[in-house]
């Protein structure tokens, strides 16, 4: 994985580069949502010399929503679960899905009515909230440092107990433990 923070190339965002296979992935995220992706994921695979298929990039959400309402489970970008900062959201989709899978399979077993599994998980989601907040704040924060103090924030944050504390941090909002939990009754 690459990342390029590069104003001349996006304003308030980032590009990247992942290798996927047998290709070269890549795209430009954007924070703002007026600045749109696709010219500046044509330059980034201009510069990297690979065709720009399919346009990979996006604008980030820019807040947690219920996630649950009149009755409905949402997961995922339904409910603004793609982490600000970073937008990364599979792996939080994954983390809430398994987390309404398993207030629903309560359900299904008698152990809790509809209405309870729905204050739970919803109760669970906005429990995420501070975490999120966090990372709103610095999705906004970081783009607007100019570039030398941004330049000297990476270099600090780029040093080992740092880093390793912010991505802990990063980690811990939607652990991969967390799917290990709860294991499926064994059928006889």
């Amino acid at each position: 994985l690459d990342v390029w923070i590069d104003r001349s190339l996006i304003r308030h965002g980032y590009a990247w580069s992942v290798p996927a296979g047998g290709e070269q992935r890549v795209g430009v995220g954007s924070y703002e949502p007026r600045d749109h992706v696709k010219e500046p994921t044509r330059v980034i695979a201009g510069r990297l010399g690979v065709d720009p298929v399919r346009y990979q990039g996006n604008w980030f959400p820019h807040a947690l929503r219920p996630a649950v309402e009149e009755g409905v489970f949402f997961a995922g970008d339904s409910a603004g679960h793609c982490l600000p900062l970073s937008g990364e959201g599979i792996r939080t989709a994954f983390y809430f899905g398994i987390a309404c899978g398993r207030e629903l399979r309560r359900v299904l077993g008698g152990e809790a009515t509809r209405e309870e599994a729905l204050a739970a998980y919803g109760g669970f989601s906005a429990s995420h909230a501070p975490a999120f907040r966090t990372a709103l704040m610095l999705q906004r924060l970081i783009p607007a440092l100019p570039p030398r103090v941004l330049t000297a924030l990476l270099a600090v944050v780029g040093r080992e107990r740092p880093c390793r504390s912010a991505f802990n941090w990063y980690l811990e909002q939607a652990h991969p433990r967390f799917a290990e939990r709860a294991p499926l009754p064994v059928a006889v």
